[in-house]
């Protein structure tokens, strides 16, 4: 992809140099690097979210200390109305540290 700015961090891969057949008052050269951006940070972060019907407070308390114990950064729960439910359901939002894929 092309831009009129680089990256605020990036490698150098090749450059290359280049002078023009034709010529000019100043001489034409050309010089282009391939670059690649460096990761800004290794600390990225997924927020999942979902809804749950029909559960109690233990059971939420309980999904919430599974999901802590196994690495979540947060996890909060909001309870909602549903359009078709006279069942109270929770929304619930969690925060996971993103694994790199291999």
């Amino acid at each position: 992809m092309t831009s009129h700015t680089l990256p605020s961090t990036f490698t150098i891969k090749k450059t290359g140099i280049g002078a023009g057949k034709r010529a000019y008052e100043r001489p034409s050269l050309l010089r282009a690097m391939l670059i690649e951006t460096d990761p800004i940070s290794t600390n990225k972060v997924c927020k999942l979210e979902t809804n749950i019907d029909d559960s109690t407070g233990e059971v939420l308390g309980h999904v919430m200390e599974l999901l802590m114990s196994h690495g979540a950064k947060d996890v909060h729960y909001i309870p909602v109305m549903m359009k078709r439910t006279d069942l109270l359901t929770y929304s619930m939002y969690y925060v996971m540290k993103k694994k790199e894929k291999n």
